[in-house]
């Protein structure tokens, strides 16, 4: 495990963030971590100095710069410091970090890209969800579906990449995806070129805090998906 990393994007998730770490570090004693912080102000780059734990990193960048250029930035910021493989989840306690240990252990299996998804019949994972949410998602997977015959879970950030496997000039393609089109694009680009897999989870709406998806980021997210489907 000292090989995988774990990467978190945040923007001001301190109290979230204060409960997940309890979990991953009881759990993953081991395991790096890695904070991408874009411009926090309630406190969190204070709190995960205090902390002083030699396997969490954190890069604090001065404005809101793209949860998609964080991942971006992240995988390379891997690719640099020789991990292996990358788990990619939000901080908003949504994902589940037991579920790292399912992630880890398939991947031993010479997957090379692995996906949550919440799309099972058996998991009700909508109940705790704002309409208009339930709304946004299920179009989108549907849109995904039809257009690209991609039944995985693409718009998820909780995924595993084999960086041994997957050469870094494949997320170099992805610089320009600063958002949430970031999943999209990787993912209908990567099960094309690479052994796949998924793990069924349940993903529960976030607790506390405040959703970081805006208007222009849905908006964003449609146009690059009918561009990749009738101009690229």
């Amino acid at each position: 495990m000292k090989n995988t990393l774990i990467f978190i994007p945040v923007i001001n998730e301190l109290e979230n963030l204060k409960l997940l770490f309890k979990k991953i570090f009881l759990f993953y004693p081991n395991i790096s971590v890695l904070i991408i912080d874009d411009n926090s102000d309630d406190g969190t780059e204070e709190w995960i100095k205090s902390l002083n734990k030699k396997k969490l990193n954190y890069i604090k960048r001065n404005s809101r710069l793209g949860i998609g250029y964080a991942h971006y930035t992240a995988i390379l910021w891997a690719y640099k410091n020789k991990f292996n493989k990358i788990i990619t989840m939000d901080g908003d306690l949504s994902h589940n970090p037991l579920i790292i240990k399912k992630f880890i252990k398939k991947s031993k299996l010479k997957t090379e890209l692995i996906f949550s998804n919440r799309y099972n019949k058996k998991i009700n994972h909508y109940k705790n969800w704002p309409i208009l949410k339930k709304i946004i998602n299920k179009l989108g997977r549907l849109i995904i579906i039809i257009l690209f015959d991609v039944k995985y879970d693409i718009t998820s950030g909780f995924r595993l990449y084999n960086l041994e496997q997957i050469p870094i000039d494949n997320f170099k393609k992805l610089r320009k995806f600063s958002n949430y089109e970031f999943f999209i694009v990787s993912g209908i680009r990567f099960v094309r070129k690479f052994k796949t897999s998924q793990i069924f989870i349940d993903m529960p709406y976030r607790v506390s805090g405040n959703s970081k998806m805006k208007l222009k980021h849905l908006i964003i997210w449609f146009i690059t998906i009918f561009k990749l489907k009738f101009l690229s």
